[in-house]
């Protein structure tokens, strides 16, 4: 079987890229001899970080790949939204269209659903994704979007998201004695930089009465840089001489950086997931609900928009920061595996002729 992986893959994102390896492995464990294939905006990084084929997202390439494959999975990841530009969502339905109109099977595998903050966008949401033959969904929030924007007819379950399946990580003791604050941050849409005084003010206050270090781990580093140049700066207006991670090659070098952490402070929904799964205190910022709702489902504090205009309760929120309980993780972990049983019913049970 050919097997087409559909995401943002290719751009240096490391919770995308690690939502693809656990997707991988997880297919390959129910069709060992899968040819997979990855739409990819960096085939050659895609190939060496993965060691998957890879073709680069141009329309002539993707529709080529789309004909010759006999199955299309959208792993992880929060594609069908549009609060980045409807041009995104645009592209992404297009993609499934296209493979609809060519007679090919489609998996949403562990996908986060919305924001769609366009109401006009639900008929063509609901038009593309009634077709598919699966869709799973990592969280409930996910859920009561589809349902709203009235898709039906697939197979549709609430897993989790696919990097809580253990393929690649789990639980590890802390790999450094000298206390840390990880932090991780990226753009929050829509609110500029204004944020990022009263975080600055809270670290800085929190690591200066523990005497920790502070360190800045980029997670999609063409991105993040300007903003984290920008937190570092503010740092050291404080007092507090913040280091930057080197960039990561290997999706393992962020691993190591967690491990070696005694918080993390968390700016990207994968990172909150990566500091749980790890068994490392964790606090994260919510610039999106996903990570809002993540933090609910792992027990984690979670730093919205008003909290971080009031320096207190940001400072609350830091000490609040723990560990995500084993029976939590073990929840998650059944249920990111449930798309792979799901998937296998479904796919195996063609092949018997069921």
């Amino acid at each position: 079987m050919k097997v087409l992986l559909l995401g943002y893959y290719g751009f240096g994102n490391f919770g995308d890229e690690w939502s693809l390896a656990e997707v991988a492995a997880a297919i390959r464990e129910v069709l060992p001899a899968v040819e997979l294939t990855v739409i990819s905006g960096d085939p050659e990084a895609t190939e060496l970080l993965h060691g998957l084929v890879a073709v680069k997202r141009t329309p002539q390439q993707i529709r080529r790949a789309i004909k010759e494959c006999d199955l299309v999975v959208c792993g992880g990841g929060s594609l069908l939204q549009d609060v980045t530009s409807s041009r995104s969502l645009f592209y992404y339905l297009s993609l499934l269209w296209y493979a609809i109109r060519n007679n090919k099977r489609i998996i949403l595998w562990g996908q986060g659903l919305g924001p769609l903050i366009r109401r006009e966008h639900y008929p063509l949401v609901k038009k593309v994704l009634d077709q598919t033959c699966l869709i799973t969904l990592r969280d409930r929030n996910s859920y009561a979007l589809l349902q709203e924007v009235g898709v039906a007819k697939p197979v549709i379950c609430v897993t989790a998201d696919p990097t809580f399946s253990g393929y690649l990580f789990a639980p590890r003791s802390q790999e450094s004695t000298e206390p840390v604050l990880t932090l991780v941050v990226r753009e929050w849409p829509g609110k500029g930089h204004q944020w990022l005084d009263s975080i600055a003010a809270a670290i800085a206050g929190y690591c200066q009465a523990r005497h920790w270090e502070v360190m800045l781990c980029l997670l999609q580093p063409d991105h993040d840089r300007a903003l984290a140049a920008e937190l570092q700066a503010k740092l050291a207006s404080l007092g507090i001489a913040a280091s930057l991670a080197p960039p990561w090659q290997r999706l393992e070098d962020v691993a190591e950086i967690f491990a070696s952490s005694s918080l993390i402070v968390a700016g990207r929904y994968h990172a909150l997931a990566l500091a749980a799964v790890l068994g490392v205190p964790a606090v994260g910022i919510g610039y999106d609900p996903k990570v809002a709702a993540l933090g609910s489902l792992l027990n984690l504090p979670v730093l919205v928009w008003e909290d971080l205009q009031d320096r207190e309760r940001t400072r609350q929120a830091l000490e609040a920061g723990g560990r995500v309980e084993p029976e939590v993780l073990h929840a998650l972990a059944a249920a990111a595996r449930r798309t792979q049983e799901v998937f296998a019913e479904i796919i195996l049970g063609e092949t018997r002729g069921e």
